[in-house]
């Protein structure tokens, strides 16, 4: 009998040491692949139980100034999983704690060589926040959701959780919600963690020609999906949000996950009921938003007839503005490929803020990024929201880590930290009230459908063409607009060889 990836977790360490059920695959000893010998099963790795001096060892090989004991350490301690985690934790826990606001620049070298462990260990960037341990194979989350009766938290983002350029709204996850106490919980407890690459996260340089360079990503959005073990979606968190709401929307799926396990009888009955509480599930989400957003709207002064079309309609389309229809053109940047970038930024307000200067700069952004009247309702409800926005002290401790080494235009990080929570208001707001709300119908519509088909793929697909206005048909996430001149040759396109 082989063993799976999520079995051998728990016990690799030895398992290695003790059996030689894993080794490296790769020629290359300074960057191994690890490999499972197929004829290795569950009695023999039993044979070799996981001691914690094993991980320990590890933990401190792991920074070893030899980078192939290093390597090695480190790859080991990644297929450990949690266990490797908090092994790392354990050893070098308090070193990193008390470096938590300090920059990496001005770290000692094993300090350093510390937090990259930490980071490598959990595939997330700024581990040492968090301590969470991600998978980056929905199977193997899959497995350990049927052993451990979890659900699954499986986010999508353009680029990678593990580098520090991945899409805007992901590095804020990191940031705000992943080390506030109550998600932090949460998603240790009661959640089995994944992420997966949409696609690439786009970067622009900018060389100011005085020695100077700015780099940043620029346009995209990030969605949290709720799987049971199978990986059917049972919920999708949109976005940004404040990390109050974000505790919410998480033990909701954690409720309706473990509603849903309970239920027995044989299969196509179980299947029908499943379908039938998921779509009372979607139902009442959208019953709690309604009532919540009539509140928020009387309280802010608004009367009832202003916003019965917003609250009441049943829109399939979120309320944010869209591309008007260009001139047709055979170039393929065409209008037929989606939006652009600049109509794509109101549904990540965080975000806009960094890239609406960049976006200006290329010429890209035009009238139609500008919100509409409308959308004065949306500003009101957020600053009314702003005051309940909280900032954990591990999140200011990473923000002022972060902070630049000198701010141009004088700003301080107070004045900063109010611009971040008015953003983080509007973002929660729209997120939670405007495109959740139409997840939670689309979700309902599928479930009543003749097929009942709620395919994790397919609602992906619909989230970032749809909702997020960035879809997989258009390879230049719309930041190559087809009636703008540049004044360069090919507008200054340079594909890759």
């Amino acid at each position: 009998m082989t063993t799976t990836r999520s079995t051998l977790a728990a016990s690799i360490a030895s398992a290695l040491l003790l059996t030689g059920c894993v080794w490296n695959a790769s020629s290359d000893t300074s960057s191994p692949a690890l490999a499972v010998d197929e004829r290795c099963d569950d009695e023999a790795l039993q044979r070799a139980p996981a001691e914690p001096g094993d991980l320990a060892g590890l933990a401190i090989e792991a920074i070893d100034a030899d980078e192939r004991v290093a390597a090695r350490a480190r790859a080991l301690l990644r297929a450990a999983g949690t266990a490797g985690v908090d092994a790392l934790w354990t050893a070098h826990g308090e070193e990193l704690r008390a470096a938590l606001s300090t920059p990496s620049r001005a770290l000692a070298p094993t300090t350093l060589r510390a937090r990259a462990a930490l980071d490598e260990a959990c595939a997330q960037r700024d581990c040492d926040t968090s301590r969470l341990y991600w998978h980056t194979d929905l199977e193997a989350a899959k497995a350990e959701a049927r052993e451990t009766g979890k659900p699954i938290l499986s986010l999508r983002l353009l680029g990678r959780l593990d580098d520090p350029l991945s899409c805007a709204n992901s590095r804020f996850f990191r940031a705000v919600l992943y080390p506030d106490p109550m998600v932090n919980e949460l998603l240790r407890e009661r959640y089995v963690l994944h992420w997966r690459p949409e696609r690439p996260a786009p970067r622009i340089t900018i060389d100011f020609g005085d020695g100077d360079v700015l780099e940043r990503t620029i346009t995209g959005n990030s969605v949290h999906y709720v799987l049971d073990a199978e990986g059917r979606p049972l919920d999708a968190i949109p976005g940004l949000m404040s990390a109050e709401a974000f505790t919410k929307a998480i033990s909701r799926g954690v409720a309706i996950n473990m509603q849903l396990r309970a239920l027995g009888g044989e299969p196509r009955e179980r299947e029908r009921v499943y379908h039938e509480q998921l779509t009372r599930y979607h139902a009442r989400q959208l019953e709690g938003i309604g009532a919540d957003l009539r509140a928020e709207l009387i309280d802010a002064g608004y009367s009832p007839w202003q916003f019965r079309s917003i609250v009441d309609a049943a829109p399939s389309e979120p309320s944010a503005p869209q591309r008007p229809s260009p001139a047709k053109t055979d170039s393929p940047t065409a209008d037929s490929l989606g939006p652009i970038a600049g109509a794509a930024m109101p549904r990540a307000i965080g975000k806009m803020r960094v890239e609406r200067p960049m976006l200006r700069g290329l010429g890209e952004l035009g009238a139609e990024a500008e919100p509409p009247d409308p959308e004065q309702m949306w500003t009101r409800l957020s600053e009314r929201y702003a005051a309940r926005v909280t900032l954990s002290e591990t999140t200011l401790a990473l923000m002022r880590r972060q902070e630049p080494t000198r701010r141009r235009d004088g700003a301080s990080f107070e004045q900063m930290l109010a611009a971040f929570r008015a953003s983080l208001a509007e973002d929660t707001v729209r997120n939670t009230w405007d495109l959740h709300r139409t997840i939670h119908r689309w979700m309902i519509a599928d479930l009543e459908g003749p097929r009942a088909n709620t395919s994790l793929e397919a609602l992906n697909r619909r989230v970032y063409t749809e909702l997020f206005l960035t879809p997989r048909q258009d390879p230049w996430l719309g930041m190559v607009p087809a009636a703008t001149y540049t004044g360069l040759d090919d507008a200054g396109w340079r594909p890759s060889e």
